[in-house]
Order: C-alpha cells, then structure tokens, then sequence
C-alpha cells in the first residue's frame, strides 16, 4: 500500500483449468465478510473479478504494472485487515 497506494493482492491462487481455484476464490471472498478483495472489472467483464489474467495473458501483461495496480481499491484505513486476491486457473 504504500508504494502505490493500492491493496495490491497478498495472495495469489495459482492452478490449472478445472482444479478448483474458482471454488476457493469464491469461499475466500464471499465468506470472509469483506476481508478478502478481488479487485475491480477489467475490459475482460465480470470474469475478471476473478481472473486479472495480468501474469498469464501476454496481451494483459502488456498494459504494464501501473495498469494493474489500477484495477485493485485504494488502500484501507489503517488497522483495517484487508488482503487482496488474484487466482488465475490458466497460464498461456
């Protein structure tokens, strides 16, 4: 956070197609009553909640780091426990 200004994600589900990682994403942020974030919407749509595809999709990739530090919410109040999560079941 304060590099940037932006909950940047602490964790990082890492899988392949049909390994799970959609169920986990969804137990972390949904049942976590806001502690767990999932960052904005990209042009990608509804999806990309989940799936930044920042580090597996060459054309994400492209728009650079200050792109995807774009995506994730300003950081919290001080004290506030918030972790951000990106989970991206495939690389290219």
């Amino acid at each position: 956070c304060a590099v940037c200004g932006r909950l940047l994600p602490s964790l990082m589900v890492i899988g392949s197609i049909k390994s799970g990682t959609s169920g986990l994403w969804s137990q972390l942020v949904d049942m976590t009553e806001g502690a767990v974030v999932s960052g904005g919407v990209t042009h990608k749509g509804e999806i990309s909640r989940k799936e930044k595809d920042f580090f597996g999709d060459p054309s994400q990739w492209r728009h650079g780091r200050a792109w995807y530090e774009r995506v994730w919410p300003r950081c919290p109040p001080r004290g506030q426990l918030t972790i951000g999560v990106d989970a991206t079941p495939a690389y290219h």
